[in-house]
């Protein structure tokens, strides 16, 4: 389950900065999940909730926030929002674009103790 390790990789990321700076517990943690990013952000709450037990993270809140995709389009010469189905420009429906780094997952934010 790819959600798993990514929940894995996030309460290690946590705990090596407690270490860095000095925090002892996590009450907040706002997770941007870009479009293209392929995760079932129910799957990863789930899978958050699980491998925090025991962790700095215990009884945290996680947030999920959508990030849209967004491109550039070649031959419209402008940012372009797209969806996760279908690659190509809504203007002019060319596949010359450069997608941005939708296919993301970070923490964006939390509020420690």
């Amino acid at each position: 389950m790819h959600e798993l390790s990514i929940a894995q990789s996030m309460i290690e990321q946590l705990e090596n900065n407690s270490l860095i700076y000095g925090y002892n517990k996590v009450s907040f943690v706002l997770i941007e999940v870009g479009n293209l990013a392929c995760i079932e952000t129910e799957s990863l709450m789930f899978c958050l909730d699980i491998v925090s037990k025991g962790t700095l993270a215990e009884n945290a809140t996680f947030a999920v926030q959508k990030k849209r995709a967004n491109a550039w389009c070649f031959i419209c010469e402008k940012n372009v929002e797209i969806n996760d189905d279908h690659n190509t420009c809504p203007t002019c429906d060319t596949t010359k674009i450069h997608i941005d780094n939708s296919a993301t997952i970070l923490i964006k934010k939390i509020e420690v103790e």
